[in-house]
């Protein structure tokens, strides 16, 4: 015995469909709300149904439970955070979290029959509002937006629809063009009505990206100074590298300035959790205040003739460099193609 809760015709094949749900909550006399959406598209031959059906049991002790099922949906996608009432900065990004059946980058790898059930089923409540399901990809971002709304949130659809759009099809390899055969052009979820903000996230993230590929070149300068085949003489090198960690903490204030103007920086800044340290130079920390705490160290060892310690964490500092700068690449290619998706709507 099956029991669909949601259909969609042959003739909707190819639309990216799903569910919205916007759950307002008490936790420890705190007031949150909680954000699912779930989209999936429309592949099967004849549709694509979802609901529950009783299961076999596989022995005489066992009894048949209730699970979840689905039929001709492809390129599942589920994304969800909790956010605090009133709203406030973007402490709200370590809750946020994106699954998919292909990847689980930024969350854990389900069924597509069990994201189309429960979402990411990342949100501990004691209850869930109902699903609120569309017919089109369009209907699909409406419905959040309406739904933030009513639950007087409007101000959490800007970086909801960035982290929606920005996470989905990324993998531990970078950004996917597709998932399950898919197409990303008909996997994202564009809003005309965004352009000319997600313009502006372009920009911050191209900049982003030149700063960090700049504070990498800056590195890679320094590190071929202090070595042995280097013609800068030994006697100037403490001044070539003071002027060097500068330049490097620079440009990490611009990165920062820069950070701060975006949606969603995690997905444009490697978030800390993810073990990479707390800032983008974890090994000569320029965010010190002073010049002896940030590299006084290495300096005073170079004054020596000794340059064993500056090479090393040069070495360290442009891995680093290079993994965030390939980061940020990736999102602004991200943030470019959704800004074309939108141009498209807008002229249909």
């Amino acid at each position: 015995m099956s029991e669909v809760e949601k259909e969609y015709s042959a003739g909707q094949r190819g639309e990216r469909v799903g569910w919205v749900r916007v759950t307002p909550q008490m936790i420890d006399d705190r007031e949150v709300i909680g954000i699912d959406l779930v989209a999936a598209t429309v592949t099967g031959k004849d549709g694509a149904k979802f609901g529950s059906k009783l299961s076999r049991p596989q022995s005489e002790s066992e009894i048949a439970i209730s699970v979840p099922y689905e039929q001709g949906f492809s390129a599942v996608t589920a994304f969800s955070g909790m956010f605090g009432m009133p709203h406030n900065g973007h402490s709200f990004e370590s809750s946020l979290v994106y699954s998919s059946t292909t990847s689980s980058y930024y969350g854990h790898e389900d069924t597509p029959a069990d994201l189309l059930h429960q979402g990411t089923d990342d949100l501990h409540f004691k209850y869930f509002s109902d699903k609120t399901w569309a017919n089109n990809g369009l209907a699909l971002i409406d419905t959040l937006h309406q739904l933030l709304i009513d639950a007087k949130s409007e101000e959490l659809y800007s970086p909801l629809y960035y982290w929606i759009n920005g996470a989905i099809g990324r993998n531990n390899s970078g950004l996917l063009e597709s998932l399950d055969g898919v197409q990303m052009s008909d996997l994202l979820l564009p809003d005309a009505s965004l352009h000319f903000q997600t313009e502006q996230q372009l920009a911050h993230t191209e900049v982003i990206s030149t700063l960090l590929a700049q504070a990498l070149g800056n590195d890679k300068e320094m590190l071929s100074d202090i070595t042995l085949l280097s013609e800068t003489p030994a006697n100037e090198l403490p001044s070539v590298f003071e002027k060097s960690r500068e330049k490097a903490r620079q440009l990490y204030l611009d990165v920062i300035n820069h950070i701060g103007q975006l949606a969603v920086r995690r997905l444009v800044h490697v978030p800390a959790e993810r073990g990479r340290g707390s800032h983008s130079w974890p090994h000569m920390n320029v965010t010190e205040q002073t010049a002896d705490r940030l590299y006084g160290v290495e300096l005073g060892a170079i004054k020596e003739q000794s340059i064993g310690r500056a090479q090393v964490k040069l070495e360290r500092e442009m891995k680093e460099l290079e993994h965030r700068q390939e980061f940020a690449a990736d999102a602004a290619h991200r943030f470019g193609y959704l800004a074309a998706q939108e141009l498209i709507i807008s002229v249909r």
